[in-house]
């Protein structure tokens, strides 16, 4: 794995969207519910985060990469509880952490 790939990787990982992908729902978002598209293409337009959201949905699903997609009011329930340490996120220290076979095959 090449420092771009893990990059891009850990730029996935990284952020949450919230559900959306119509013109209403990002309206009503603030366009907030593309935030791996923004993590990935931080200069993209907006009209762009929404033209690539299904691409990288499944780049991610043929990498076995969660694409993590909740609900708004979820996502503020887990963030107040990680805010007060009541939930601990994970620690991904590498690329390997999520794909130890392929980090392996390539040594």
């Amino acid at each position: 794995v090449n420092d771009k790939a893990e990059y891009y990787v850990r730029q996935v990982l990284s952020t949450v969207n919230y559900n959306g992908g119509t013109d209403l729902t990002d309206i009503l978002h603030v366009w907030t519910n593309y935030h791996i598209e923004h993590h990935l293409w931080a200069r993209a337009t907006l009209l762009q985060f929404q033209e690539s959201r299904q691409a990288v949905k499944q780049a991610c699903a043929a990498h076995n990469i969660p694409y993590i997609q909740q609900n708004v009011f979820k996502r503020y329930w887990m963030m107040s509880k990680i805010f007060t340490n009541l939930h601990r996120q994970p620690v991904i220290k590498a690329v390997q952490d999520i794909h130890p076979a392929q980090t392996n095959a390539a040594q």
